[in-house]
């Protein structure tokens, strides 16, 4: 034993330059793809942000939503090859995405969406493809007028981040659960939109405070994050589906069975003969949810957002507005959004550990950087897909409901602007 032990030692005193790469590879390869994705592809890239101004009336507000989402997919899905994946850096499972954003300042709420630079003119003929009468116009960031240093004794804030409690495979409630079954219904649609209550608690914001609600979506393709796949399989499981047994049956094997088990050679067993099992209405509605999941394109959903108020006037329903508005599409028996991550630990170093929480967050909504980063998958990275994204974002009905503080196109429009193509 003794013999062999000083004989590893000396293998490694004299090639350990030889293992070390070996040791050292997996480190290696997460930095490399950190910096050359975040630090050399990320800052390379141009963006843009644009305020939307909804139309005064939406006849159809959750199908025109959805087109633009599917429209988004479409338009910024990519897979990168080898070359631009290892040497210049771009994320492969999803590599382009934008953010949707509702703020209110002081209780003037506006809806933005950040994008590519070079995205501007795709984006806009998607949106005025749904909604002509709309106004996009060209923005400032107004994370930019912030003071860096937050927070400081003069002004603070609170900050969650949400996520799926449960497998993804499992839906949230969605539109259909809301919208009106006939047109004669839309005048009571403050009833029936969730949407309502948000944009109303956003209005009721006091002075010196703000509200930034963000929403990342990054379309992803079943081939380079296999969702359906997942899916399907938590479908199969809850169906009870019978699946082939692996083990192939042998001559051998199966007169052993016949003399020493009394089976019949190369029978099927219960689980290969698809035995119907016997399920109860609701059993059978999750199982369609489950499976009606897969129909529709996907994103990987970052969810957060940060209440802003001066230092020590926190006003607690503020900080829990967006909780309050994920609560509605939450179900029982399938799934629901929830606080993954807030501004506040328990235990200790509180002050500092809750300062550094702070400063992460702050630092990842300016820079709109997905959540779970630097890592392109995670808790924080929900997949939800266009129904889902399109109940948690989209525009109201009628103006009309709208408190004070809320944007909208009052007028009729003649158009889009030319030059603008809207098929």
């Amino acid at each position: 034993m003794e013999k062999i032990v000083s004989t590893i030692l000396l293998v490694l005193e004299k090639w350990w330059w030889f293992f070390l790469p070996l040791v050292l590879y997996y480190f290696t390869l997460f930095f490399y793809k950190w910096w050359i994705s975040w630090d050399v592809w990320d800052k390379e890239k141009e963006w843009e942000i644009l305020e939307i101004i909804p139309p005064g009336e939406i006849t159809k507000p959750f199908k025109a939503m959805e087109n633009v989402m599917n429209g988004f997919w479409a338009a910024f899905q990519s897979t990168p090859d080898w070359k631009a994946e290892w040497c210049e850096g771009e994320p492969k499972g999803g590599s382009k995405w934008w953010s949707f954003e509702i703020v209110s300042f002081e209780g003037n709420v506006h809806f933005y969406i950040r994008i590519p630079k070079d995205s501007r003119t795709t984006v806009e003929s998607i949106i005025y493809s749904n909604y002509p009468e709309a106004e996009i116009l060209e923005a400032e960031d107004y994370t930019q007028k912030m003071p860096p240093n937050l927070p400081n004794k003069e002004y603070d804030f609170y900050g969650e981040e949400y996520a799926l409690k449960e497998d993804y495979a499992y839906p949230i409630k969605t539109y259909k659960d809301f919208e009106p079954a006939k047109t004669e219904q839309i005048e009571g649609e403050k009833k029936i939109d969730p949407i309502y209550n948000l944009l109303e608690a956003l209005s009721k914001l006091n002075k010196k405070e703000q509200f930034w609600f963000q929403i990342i979506a990054i379309p992803i393709k079943d081939k380079d994050f296999p969702w359906k796949t997942h899916i399907k399989e938590v479908a199969n499981k809850l169906a009870q589906r019978p699946t082939k047994s692996s083990k192939k049956k042998t001559i051998p094997g199966e007169a052993f069975n016949l003399v020493f088990k009394a089976k019949i050679p190369f029978e099927e067993g219960e689980e290969e003969k698809g035995n119907a099992p016997y399920f109860t209405p609701q059993e059978k509605e999750i199982l369609s949810e489950v499976e009606n999941k897969t129909a529709k394109s996907a994103f990987k959903t970052s969810l957060r957002a940060l209440y802003f108020y001066p230092f020590g006037k926190k006003f607690a329903p503020h900080a829990k507005i967006a909780s309050s508005y994920f609560a509605n599409f939450s179900d029982e028996n399938m799934n629901n959004i929830a606080k993954e991550v807030a501004t506040k630990v328990k235990y200790f170093f509180k002050e500092r550990r809750v300062f550094k929480r702070k400063r992460r967050m702050l630092k990842n909504y300016i820079l709109r950087y997905p959540g779970s980063f630097p890592q392109r998958e995670g808790k924080l990275l929900s997949i939800l897909n266009t129904e889902e994204l399109t109940t948690i974002f989209h525009f109201p009905v009628k103006s009309s409901n709208l408190p004070p503080g809320i944007p909208r196109v009052m007028g009729k429009k003649g158009g889009p602007p030319p030059g603008i193509p809207t098929e």
